[in-house]
Order: C-alpha cells, then sequence, then structure tokens
C-alpha cells in the first residue's frame, strides 16, 4: 500500500542516500521535514511525465516560500527491456 512505499522510501533515504551522503541537500530537507514523497501508481510514461511536471510545478511554487524536495516514486513502472527503459528516460528527458 502507499504508507508501505513511502515508508521503504524513506528507508532508503536515510539509509543509502544520507546514509552514504550521496546528496548533501538531503539532510536538511529531511531535518526540517521538507521532503515531499508522491507516489504515482499505474498509467504510461506520459502520466508519469504529467506527474513529474505537476510536482516540479509546485515545488518551484513552494521554493518561494519554504523549500524543499519532492521524489516521486512509480513503484509500477519496470521497463521490460533496455529500449523500453531508454524510451521512457527519453520521454522524460524531453518532456
Amino acid at each position: 500500500d502507499e504508507y508501505e512505499i513511502v515508508q521503504n522510501t524513506l528507508d532508503w533515504l536515510q539509509g543509502v542516500v544520507m546514509g552514504l551522503n550521496l546528496c548533501p541537500f538531503a539532510m536538511p530537507s529531511y531535518l526540517q521535514d521538507q521532503i515531499h514523497i508522491r507516489v504515482q501508481r499505474g498509467g504510461n510514461p506520459t502520466d508519469y511525465l504529467a506527474v513529474v511536471l505537476e510536482e516540479t510545478w509546485n515545488l518551484v511554487l513552494s521554493k518561494q516560500k519554504n523549500g524543499g524536495t519532492t521524489l516521486v516514486v512509480c513503484p509500477d513502472l519496470f521497463p521490460e527491456d533496455f529500449v523500453e527503459f531508454v524510451g521512457i528516460h527519453n520521454v522524460f528527458q524531453e518532456g
């Protein structure tokens, strides 16, 4: 369920991203409770792109007030092969 996905993402963020200091911006956002996790289920690459764009816009608006970080988690997005992965990647790159 969505709660479990969010908790697993927070565990990964704490243990890997912050634990290995992969992103120096993660810890301040985490400590200030400024990390928003959006779970997007189902859909196609265009639907996922729409969610990323929506969250980007929300982040731009919120940075004017208090900053923060957004993670979009897509647990149902599993490309079958590398070519499909590249296609999805290109959708996000090109918008």
